[in-house]
């Protein structure tokens, strides 16, 4: 969101990063092709109970203060943010 003087950025070598980048993409590829080569994930032997219930009924009974007091500061530091990136409008 800070992002609207970025034209006053000069960057002297863009081209730089592209060796670096695709090293990493290299190295990032190679462990998931073979991962997604070796077929699904765990098979058919071991069955998994679903997370999504608990966590919510955990989220909505045990934890509603902490998860709400989150949410709020979340907000805040969304209007806050909104606030400085805005464009100030000068009457001259």
């Amino acid at each position: 969101m800070l992002t609207n003087r970025i034209g006053e950025v000069n960057i002297s070598n863009a081209s730089m990063g592209w060796v670096g980048g695709g090293l990493l993409s290299i190295l990032m590829l190679a462990p998931l092709l073979r991962g997604g080569l070796r077929g699904p994930l765990g098979g058919a032997r071991h069955r998994r109970r679903p997370t999504t219930a608990p966590i919510g009924h955990a989220l909505l009974q045990q934890w509603l203060l902490p998860f709400e007091l989150a949410s709020l500061i979340l907000l805040a530091t969304l209007i806050g943010a909104i606030i400085i990136a805005r464009k100030e409008i000068r009457a001259d």
